[in-house]
C-alpha cells in the first residue's frame, strides 16, 4: 500500500459496541519505525471520524479527523503491548 493512504477493510452499517477488544496484526515492510498506521472508528463520513493510531517504534495515539483537520485526543504514548520494528504489531 502506498504511504499516506487510508483504506477501508470492513465497514458494517452502524454497529454499536459498548466494551470491546481490538487486535491489530500488521507487519512493516519498509520505511522508518517512526510511522503511523491504524484503524478508523466512529466514522460519520470520510471527513469525520476517530482514528486509533500505532507506530512501529511502539507508540499509540487517538486522533479525530473533522472538517479536513486533525485534532489529537491523546499524545503519543509508549506501550509494551506494541511490538517494534519489522515485528508484527499488536
Amino acid at each position: 500500500m502506498s504511504p499516506n493512504v487510508w483504506g477501508r477493510a470492513f465497514s458494517p452499517d452502524r454497529l454499536n459496541f459498548s466494551d470491546f477488544i481490538l487486535e491489530i496484526e500488521a507487519t512493516k515492510e519498509a520505511g522508518p519505525n517512526d510511522n503511523a498506521f491504524g484503524v478508523m472508528v466512529r466514522e460519520i463520513s470520510s471527513s469525520d471520524y476517530y482514528a486509533f493510531l500505532l507506530s512501529s517504534d511502539g507508540y499509540y495515539q487517538v486522533a479525530k479527523f473533522e472538517n479536513n483537520s486533525w485534532a489529537y485526543v491523546s499524545d503519543w504514548a509508549k506501550s509494551s503491548a506494541i511490538k517494534t520494528g519489522n515485528a508484527r504489531t499488536w
